[in-house]
């Protein structure tokens, strides 16, 4: 007896119009889920993924991994809704803090306590895509926020991604 597997495929940026193009055929094929990674430098998977999302209707979209340190994460959220949005039931927003050379080299940012900072990033998104709002004092982010009254908050899986130190 056979059994049916989900195949899913990652779909790695720049360009962006092919990569747009690559998950409209795999959406045509059968694949039942498309990954845009971000880079540190260059096109933001979430912001292809929203790109996808009009050109789709089947296929799930998630973002593989948005690196959460140089984005505030009420930024981030906002851009989820776009997401949630035209993708509804499809979406998910894969998150993580990367790593400290391309935090600190690239961007110019202390890397500090990335599990900590991964916490609050988390709370926020939650608040805001799960619960519709947050208030929140903490070591990383002040955020009192709120979405407007005809927004129901969509509840996207989010996806954490941890690096260690070899």
């Amino acid at each position: 007896m056979a059994s049916t597997v989900p195949v899913g495929v990652v779909v790695f940026p720049p360009p962006v119009r092919p990569v747009l193009d690559a998950i409209v055929r795999a959406e045509a094929a059968g694949v039942r889920a498309a990954w845009v990674p971000s880079w540190p430098v260059g096109p933001d998977g979430l912001s292809i993924v929203n790109a996808a999302a009009a050109r789709t209707t089947r296929i799930g979209l998630a973002s593989g991994i948005s690196i959460t340190y140089p984005t505030h994460p009420l930024a981030r959220a906002n851009e989820a809704l776009v997401a949630a949005e035209l993708a509804p039931g499809r979406f998910r927003l894969g998150i993580g803090a990367s790593h400290k050379p391309e935090i600190e080299e690239r961007y110019g940012l202390s890397f500090g306590k990335p599990l900590a900072h991964l916490r609050e990033y988390v709370a926020v998104l939650r608040g805001m895509l799960w619960e519709g709002g947050v208030e929140l004092d903490g070591e990383y982010y002040r955020v009192h926020a709120a979405l407007p009254p005809m927004l129901i908050p969509p509840r996207p899986p989010i996806v954490l991604a941890a690096l260690r130190q070899n």
